[in-house]
């Protein structure tokens, strides 16, 4: 078992002003618990990997994972986030996952496989001037009060896509805190030029209630991506929230 907590910093960086972070590799056979505050980052030129993998859960609590490119240069990408769990990945009390782009690079993927179930009161986040993709794959997909798995940008590049693959998905509620929804999203957002990315969802069973919701938009000068939602059971939509929607 690794647990990390109090306010522990993990950092792969460099402080000149060139060069790429180093990559960020913990593995165990037991759970992996990041406690209060925890915060492990790469950041350089081009973000190192991050990766996380368990035997048993991931459990990351006020704790955020992050990889941060800066480079300028195109057609190159930033470190990607993976996290890998035989059983559960549990995302609590605002924890996140961000991959990030200042530059043009574009950024790296983030990517969630756990064995049986994925819970997020919480953020995972693609955020660059050319984004990568999200995915997720497992049993069970849980998203509440407020969490969200979204990519954007804000430059000239396009919004990563984001495709999840779970037998069970979901998503509802918003935040106590500021009242945003639930959701799974890809945005262009406002005085970006690139398209908001795709988002395919694959299920059985598909729950979004009490303000949540999943889409994709534009608020710039690119176009929304397409949303395709294959749900093999069942759709549900319900509930509202304090603007009185939900849903696709």
């Amino acid at each position: 078992k690794v647990i990390l907590q109090e306010s522990v910093n993990l950092t792969a960086n460099l402080n000149s002003t060139t060069g790429n972070g180093g990559d960020i590799l913990i593995l165990a056979d037991g759970s992996i618990n990041l406690e209060d505050s925890v915060s492990i980052l790469s950041e350089g030129d081009l973000g190192g990997n991050v990766t996380l993998g368990s035997g048993e859960s991931i459990f990351a609590t006020s704790s955020d994972i992050q990889s941060r490119s800066l480079s300028n240069t195109l057609d190159i990408s930033g470190g990607h986030i993976n996290l890998m769990a035989d059983d559960s990945i549990i995302f609590d009390q605002g924890a996140k996952a961000v991959s990030v782009t200042f530059g043009t690079a574009t950024a790296g993927n983030v990517t969630f496989r756990a064995g049986q179930r994925l819970s997020f009161d919480g953020t995972v986040e693609n955020i660059a001037g050319d984004g990568g993709d999200l995915s997720v794959f497992s049993q069970e997909l849980i998203l509440s009060s407020g969490s969200i798995i979204t990519t954007n940008t804000f430059g000239r590049g396009n919004s990563g896509d984001v495709n999840i693959s779970a037998s069970t998905i979901s998503v509802t509620g918003e935040s106590a805190f500021d009242g945003d929804n639930s959701g799974i999203f890809s945005d262009s957002i406002r005085g970006a030029n690139g398209n908001g990315g795709n988002i395919t969802v694959f299920t059985d069973q598909l729950q979004i209630r009490n303000g949540a919701e999943i889409s994709t938009s534009s608020k710039g000068e690119g176009n929304s991506g397409n949303l395709t939602d294959i749900a093999n059971e069942s759709i549900e939509i319900s509930g509202g929230g304090e603007d009185n929607s939900t849903g696709l």
